[in-house]
């Protein structure tokens, strides 16, 4: 389960701390898969919550630079994400060394794994490839 930011507003649900294996902690923003809007290069963690609030992450990663997307219409192509409700994302990473330390410290502090390109439907592919 995350870390939730103690606030008496609606701030409270629309931000997550997720710490990497390093210690450090990364907030995030939390929206709905259909809900996510372009965000190119930022760095994301798909998240399937259940009903009594728990959290599974299914992975780590960073949308592509160059790709405008629609999370929903890729829900179900790649890295799980077809089983998530929630996508988390980070944006406070100053470059690209930065970015990757970043999914590198989530990746191995959340216990997952990067996950394999194929080279059919990259485009759904590039969406969910680190």
């Amino acid at each position: 389960m995350p870390d939730t930011l103690s606030l008496d507003c609606d701030f409270a649900d629309r931000f997550v701390y997720w710490r990497g294996a390093s210690g450090r902690r990364y907030i995030h923003t939390v929206y709905e898969t259909g809900d996510c809007p372009p965000l190119p290069g930022a760095i994301y963690v798909s998240v399937a919550r259940d009903g009594r609030g728990h959290c599974q992450v299914l992975a780590v990663g960073r949308f592509p630079v160059h790709l405008a997307f629609n999370l929903a219409r890729a829900a179900d192509g790649g890295a799980g994400i077809g089983l998530a409700n929630e996508i988390h994302v980070h944006l406070l990473a100053d470059d690209e060394d930065e970015r990757q330390m970043i999914v590198d410290d989530l990746r191995r502090g959340l216990d997952v794994a990067p996950q394999p390109q194929r080279a059919d439907n990259v485009s759904q592919l590039q969406l969910f490839a680190a």
